[in-house]
């Protein structure tokens, strides 16, 4: 199954996971909505999550990486460096069983 990549300059990715702003490459804004977030782990300095948010224009559902300091002294850029890709995704559902 061939999945869409968005491009995510660097300039970009934080107004997309904090702002929930996007825009393409013509500065086009493209509304997202957030679906949620996912904790993944911790490292040293960072924490690291994945929000999963949908492209209202179309209904795709994508993900994206990203990393929290843990101290305050690191920034956004210092966790987050280089371009990045927001990969689609499908949702699945599935049943949970819990015994009370």
């Amino acid at each position: 199954m061939e999945r869409e990549e968005i491009k995510v300059p660097n300039d970009k990715w934080c107004d997309l996971v904090y702002e929930l702003y996007f825009t393409d490459d013509e500065g086009k804004e493209i509304e997202i909505e957030e679906v949620q977030r996912n904790y993944k782990s911790s490292g040293r300095h960072t924490e690291h999550w994945e929000m999963i948010f949908k492209r209202v224009s179309d209904g795709k559902f994508f993900k994206i990486n990203y990393e929290n300091s843990v101290k305050d002294s690191m920034g956004w850029y210092e966790c987050n460096y280089g371009d990045t890709k927001a990969i689609e995704v499908f949702p699945e559902i599935q049943t949970i069983t819990i015994y009370k």
